[in-house]
């Protein structure tokens, strides 16, 4: 199959055979990972019919019917608790990964690991994970079609606080010191400087700036 980068590197981080994939579009992170002999049991979720549609489509013409099961409905309402051990939430903002794991909390928590992605609001992601009894245990940063992507691999239990830069840009990217995370800063600093901005952004800029070093 041919998938993104960005999915790509969810499924390499995988670590369970019981999936839950939550705004699955045409559920192409299960089916890859059903190629690839990683799943056993999981869940294509989505609140919409039209994409959940094509997600069945593609489930029923590569043949995983009997492992994959399409459901229809908003965020973490269709899962039961302990149902399944990893989820994934990808591809969206991270207010609205937040509001969609507060409004199931339960469930969220059973879950063994949670592999999120968000398009933006990461810091507030960040502090929902901390103030809801998950630990953060790994993050990557990659380039997929000229976009920065970060994602967040947390599990159920308590927290170390966290400081300012490590909820902004995570605690593990920036210990990886790697070339991309080193371009998103530079792009950020870059981007910034351009513009006429406020208190709070000018704080955003020193901490750029900071971790570059």
């Amino acid at each position: 199959m041919n998938l993104s980068l960005r999915l790509k590197t969810i499924a390499g981080m995988v670590r369970y055979p019981t999936l839950a994939d939550v705004g699955t579009d045409h559920a192409l992170l299960p089916v890859y990972l059903c190629y690839a002999g990683l799943l056993t049991k999981a869940a294509a979720c989505d609140v919409n019919k039209g994409p959940l549609e094509r997600a069945q489509k593609n489930v029923t013409q590569n043949g995983f019917i009997q492992v994959i099961e399409t459901r229809l409905g908003s965020g973490l309402e269709t899962l039961n608790p302990g149902e399944f051990e990893t989820l994934v939430i990808a591809g969206m903002g991270g207010t609205l990964i937040t509001q969609l794991l507060s409004a199931h909390l339960e469930t969220a928590q059973s879950f063994k690991q949670l592999l999120l992605q968000p398009q933006r609001n990461f810091y507030d992601l960040r502090i929902f994970l901390l103030n809801n009894c998950f630990t953060i245990t790994n993050e990557e940063i990659l380039i997929d079609g000229g976009k920065y992507y970060f994602i967040i691999e947390a599990v159920p239990g308590e927290s170390k606080p966290y400081t300012e830069a490590e909820l902004t840009f995570g605690k593990f990217v920036p210990q990886k010191n790697s070339v991309v995370f080193h371009q998103y800063l530079l792009d950020e600093i870059c981007k910034l400087e351009r513009v006429a901005f406020k208190d709070e952004t000018k704080r955003y800029l020193e901490l750029c700036r900071e971790n570059l070093i």
